[in-house]
């Protein structure tokens, strides 16, 4: 072992995306490769063994541990389409009694609408039950065929309307506000122990990505050790904003050493929401300056794509740049000392 070498423990965790470690390693190789060819220097990922995997380069080693969630919800939703749909009214319910949509939409008006899109079987049938009670009362007997019916239809077109994604993540953020499942809870606690006992390191970052930065703020919460937490394109609100998540609005109160990262041009991501009311340093990224402004023209009808370009590799030099942070020997802290910040609006402006 070179002590001259700096060391970073990472550990990821994922937005809603079932492709696991496998698609995610193989995805890290190939921007790795287009990083060092556009501007040189050296950067070499490893062999996965299970959720983990090394970034070499001549002076850092950064040991890569993919923290993988998405089994909490896919065991869920291989379930009955019935049951699935009967999931999927109860979080909508809810969502409507709480004024959630009105919540996220006073924050966030593009990632609102993209929540009632998702919801929009629930919404329909909610409209259908009304018109149905005023006009022909006995026919309010068909709802509970008709809600199941519009959420398979939503489902079986998943791949062109999204609504089977959104009900994922609806449906992992309620579990995770209400703090019911066990195995949310073995999940916090088998990543803490490794964290506590990953070796010796110049930085030890845990990152959240999405809906998983909500379990990234558990995981930080749960662990002694010192970390610094980086979330990107974080949807904790979707978590936090919900009246039953006191321990988490208690645990991000908590944290010290917290960046969070955002972007413009992410509509499925909280734009420079700081869920601390000031204690993370917020910075949004220039997705053009980045990455071209012919790769984010590209996608700019591919919210799901969009919301995954924090991980390629730069076009150009910018303060974002991933692979720059798994391969060169400087903090996250330091690296991001001369970023532009924002000041985040603190959840606490929120009524709940």
């Amino acid at each position: 072992m070179d002590p001259h070498k700096f060391r970073r423990q990472v550990f990821f965790c994922h937005g809603f995306d079932r492709r696991g470690p496998r698609f995610f390693h193989l995805w890290q190789k190939r921007e790795a490769r287009r990083y060092v060819a556009r501007f040189g220097g050296d950067g070499r990922v490893g062999e996965r063994d299970g959720d983990t995997w090394s970034i070499r380069s001549d002076d850092a080693e950064t040991n890569f541990t993919f923290c993988d969630w998405s089994d909490l919800v896919s065991e869920r939703f291989g379930q009955s389409v019935l049951g699935l749909s009967m999931d999927a009214f109860r979080i909508g319910w809810t969502a409507l009694r709480q004024g959630f949509f009105g919540k996220v939409m006073r924050r966030d008006w593009s990632l609102g609408l993209w929540l009632l899109w998702g919801f929009l079987p629930f919404l329909l049938s909610l409209i259908l039950s009304v018109i149905l009670l005023i006009s022909k009362p006995l026919l309010i007997l068909l709802m509970p065929a008709i809600f199941p019916l519009l959420h398979w239809l939503a489902l079986r077109f998943d791949g062109r309307l999204g609504m089977g994604y959104i009900m994922h993540i609806a449906w992992a953020a309620r579990r995770m506000a209400l703090r019911d499942d066990a195995r949310i809870e073995n999940f916090v606690a088998r990543y803490a122990a490794r964290i506590e006992a990953a070796g010796p390191a110049d930085e030890v970052l845990i990152v959240g990505h999405s809906i998983g930065a909500a379990l990234a703020v558990r995981l930080a919460a749960a662990v002694e050790r010192p970390v610094t937490v980086l979330t990107l394109g974080q949807s904790i609100p979707l978590v936090s904003l919900q009246k039953e998540a006191e321990y988490i609005r208690r645990d991000m109160a908590g944290l010290a050493g917290w960046i969070d990262v955002s972007a413009r041009k992410d509509m499925l991501g909280f734009l420079a929401f700081d869920p601390s009311d000031g204690r993370a340093a917020c910075m949004t990224v220039n997705l053009k300056r980045a990455f071209g402004e012919r790769t984010v023209k590209a996608l700019k009808w591919k919210g799901f794509a969009m919301h995954f370009l924090f991980f390629n590799a730069n076009l150009r030099a910018a303060p974002w740049d991933w692979i720059g942070i798994l391969t060169q020997p400087v903090t996250l802290q330091k690296r991001l000392a001369g970023a532009r910040r924002r000041d985040g609006r603190g959840e606490r402006r929120l009524l709940f």
